[in-house]
């Protein structure tokens, strides 16, 4: 188990792409906003309500160590305002 004293910043190191992209993943640290990527759009379907910015499916992923003792366990993440 993971414990304060280990020092885990979960936030660093993150890999982030949209989903129907065939770019590669960009590196980035959280909090992130996929938005700033985008172009803002007049005929955004959400207009004003989001800045005008199009939306869309975006990809989150994290790769980390787990130690043998921990494998094979249930481990739960839980994420807040995604």
């Amino acid at each position: 188990m993971l414990t304060k004293a280990d020092n885990l910043n979960f936030n660093l190191d993150w890999r982030f792409k949209r989903v129907d992209s065939v770019e590669a993943a960009h590196a980035v640290n959280l909090p992130h906003d996929a938005m700033l990527y985008e172009k803002r759009d007049r005929k955004a379907p959400t207009a004003g309500a989001c800045g005008y910015f199009p939306g869309g499916a975006y990809e989150y992923t994290k790769s980390f160590f787990v130690s043998e003792e921990e494998r094979g366990k249930t481990h739960i993440l839980e994420f807040e305002g995604v």
